[in-house]
Order: C-alpha cells, then sequence, then structure tokens
C-alpha cells in the first residue's frame, strides 16, 4: 500500500510539472504542500551559458516563469531565459539606459562589493543597487528602464525588500536601515535608524503585516514594525560568525539566520532563538536561505544545496544525489589568472551558493554564485 500512495504521489507531481509547462497551474495549498516535499528528490541540475561574462552572482529574482534577473559581483545585470540555451546580458546594444559597468574590467573588481540584492514588489517595481554600491537603484519591471535613484547611505548596500508597494527598507554596511518612498518626491530616505553596532547584513520582512527584521555581524536579529522608530525587540544569536543570510517562514511565523556552521531559528512574538540547526557542511558558512512550504533550501558555501524539513527539524535524504543528502553544485567557470595560479593552482574552488531563488511556480530552483575564495574570479548559474 505504501508504493501505492507513493505512485499516486509522484504522478500527481509529473502531472503538475506537466501543468505548469503548458501554463495551466492552479492553486492548490494541499498539493503545494506535497510538491514543495517532492521537489527536492528530482531536482536536475542545468547549468546557464554566458558565465564567463561575469565575476560571482551575488542576487537573484525571477521575472516571471521564465526569466531570471541576476546580479553580479562585477556590477552586472543579467538576464536569463530558461526557454533559451543563451543568456541575455542587459548590455549597452539593448538596454543601454542603465547599463552598469563592469568593474572586472576596469581592474577594479576586488575593491568593488557588486550587487547584493534584488527586490520586486507585488507591482513589479524593482529595486536593486546602483553604479555606486552605496546607491539604490529603481527599475520599472514592465520595460526594465531606471525611472529613480535613492541615496543616503555612506557605505555597501547589502540587503532591500519591499513592505508594500510603497514602502522599502534597506540595510547597509554603514550600520544603518532606512525607510524609503520610491513613488514619493525625492530622492532621500523617510526614516533612518541607528541601532545596530556594526554592518547590517540581510533582513526580511513577514509578507503582509508592518513586522521586519534585520541581521547585524554584532551578532543580533532586531524585530521592527515600520511604523515605530526603535526596534520591537533584539535577539542575541548563539552562533555569530559569517552572519550574512535570512529568510522567513511565513506559515510558521520564523525568521531563520545563516551562520557558519548552523541555521538558527527566531521567534519575533516571544523574542527568542527557539531552535538551532548544525549545517550539513560546517565551516564554510551558510550563503542562502529560502523557504518552500515547511522545506528551507539551505546554500553553502561549499557548494552544496541541502533540504531542511522543518515539521521535523531533519535534512531530506535524497533519492538521486548519489547516496548524499544534498546536491553539489557544477563546474561554472572559473578564472585561471595569476592569483589562481600563485594561490590556488591545485586545489579546489566549489561555487558557492550565494543566491538561489524559486520560479513563481515553485517547481524550478535558479541557483546562482561562484568561488568563495577572495582574489578569485568567476561565477556558476543553473536552473534545477
Amino acid at each position: 500500500m505504501a508504493n501505492e500512495h507513493r505512485d499516486s504521489h509522484d504522478i500527481s507531481m509529473h502531472q503538475y510539472v506537466r501543468r505548469r509547462d503548458e501554463g495551466m497551474v492552479e492553486s492548490n495549498h494541499l498539493l503545494q504542500e506535497a510538491i514543495s516535499r517532492r521537489i527536492p528528490h528530482v531536482l536536475r541540475e542545468r547549468e546557464l551559458s554566458g558565465v564567463d561574462r561575469c565575476n560571482k552572482i551575488f542576487s537573484s529574482i525571477w521575472l516571471d516563469a521564465n526569466r531570471v534577473l541576476a546580479g553580479t559581483k562585477d556590477n552586472q545585470l543579467m538576464i536569463w531565459d530558461h526557454l533559451s540555451p543563451l543568456h541575455t546580458p542587459l548590455t549597452r546594444a539593448r538596454f543601454s539606459c542603465f547599463c552598469l559597468p563592469s568593474y572586472m574590467t576596469d581592474d577594479l573588481g576586488i575593491n568593488n562589493c557588486g550587487i547584493h540584492s534584488i527586490a520586486m514588489s507585488d507591482d513589479r517595481v524593482i529595486a536593486t543597487g546602483g553604479q555606486k554600491p552605496e546607491d539604490i537603484m529603481i527599475i520599472q519591471g514592465s520595460n526594465l528602464r531606471p525611472s529613480k535613484l535613492l541615496r543616503g547611505h555612506t557605505d555597501w548596500v547589502f540587503a532591500l525588500e519591499w513592505i508594500d508597494t510603497e514602502l522599502l527598507v534597506s540595510c547597509s554596511r554603514d550600520k544603518s536601515v532606512m525607510l524609503w518612498r520610491p513613488n514619493q518626491p525625492g530622492k532621500k530616505p523617510v526614516d533612518v535608524r541607528l541601532y545596530h553596532l556594526d554592518k547590517v547584513r540581510d533582513l526580511k520582512s513577514a509578507r503582509m503585516t508592518s513586522l521586519f527584521a534585520t541581521l547585524s555581524i554584532d551578532g543580533t536579529v532586531k524585530f521592527w514594525d515600520v511604523m515605530s522608530n526603535p526596534p520591537l525587540s533584539t535577539v542575541h544569536l548563539r552562533h555569530t560568525q559569517d552572519l550574512v543570510c535570512m529568510a522567513f517562514h511565513q506559515k510558521q511565523g520564523l525568521f531563520l539566520v545563516g551562520s557558519e556552521s548552523h541555521v538558527q531559528i527566531l521567534d519575533p512574538r516571544t523574542a527568542k532563538l527557539v531552535e538551532t540547526v548544525e549545517a550539513l557542511e560546517t565551516g564554510r558558512g551558510v550563503r542562502s536561505l529560502s523557504v518552500l512550504e515547511d522545506v528551507l533550501t539551505v546554500g553553502s558555501g561549499a557548494g552544496s544545496l541541502s533540504f531542511l524539513d522543518l515539521r521535523i527539524m531533519k535534512y531530506m535524504e535524497l533519492e538521486n544525489a548519489g547516496g548524499r543528502n544534498f546536491y553539489r553544485t557544477g563546474r561554472g567557470w572559473l578564472k585561471r589568472d595569476s592569483i589562481f595560479d600563485n594561490y590556488f593552482l591545485g586545489q579546489e574552488a566549489p561555487n558557492a551558493v550565494y543566491t538561489h531563488c524559486y520560479d513563481p511556480t515553485r517547481t524550478k530552483l535558479f541557483v546562482g554564485g561562484g568561488p568563495l575564495a577572495f582574489g578569485l574570479s568567476g561565477s556558476y548559474a543553473a536552473i534545477w
């Protein structure tokens, strides 16, 4: 009977994927939950072309069910269409209005921080990094044309998040959190919050509420209401090395934080750390997190993708991962320059998973990254 149930479940999943490809996916919460637990077992990597034209993919969003917009360390915005074998860079020939220069070409690659965040509002307005790493560029998603440049931060912008279609939140290496209303006149923030003691590396909002959280390398997560300036509460983390990423679990109302070797789970209602789970590969850091129903996808600095079942707090045992409970990223592209020859020749250089995101149908996963080591140039992009 168990096998019969399993076969029936698999058929439903494959029917769902086929209907997705035909553009006929319907909304069904129970089916979505089943799919989210099945999808990790059937993922297959398809590396994308064009990665040799950029250095380290740091951020990404799906523009629609076929196209991914990615931001790179060398300050490029690139589009991949998963139905086409070729990528579409935002080049001067086609999108001259906001072709961002490649600082890798200008020999400034090591000093430039790149585009760490891309956020799209429900009405398809995109916020991302500008030519200067402390600026925020607003782009109209309908035509991919820039409409505004927001200025207020004095150092690199690390994360952006839309609270609603009117209100944008940002955080920066300058220790600040800023609120913006891009649709209103002016280019300055409407609120500046200076409560963290060090760089603010990431932020996430609780969808459909006024609550958001910020993560700082000062070892804390602060919870905020958009209407009140002092933080509602502060949680001191147990593991404080390599704090670079967060995720929000809508179903349970919990925030998740990645660190060097752990995933830490926080409850904003009690302002407490409620659970800690060790990462499968320790030492190189959790670099990206996302939640799909009750499954947390974990991207590591060691180049792995793993899937934590949040119902039982255990990593899923994958059926097609060669006996492992994680997938390994592919080769990507690595620039074999003098830095590589002098310091890394003969060593492994796995592609860290700096960013990953599920498409609107929640059955395709874009994964972007590149070598973790400082000084190495290269990139990786795939659709799973």
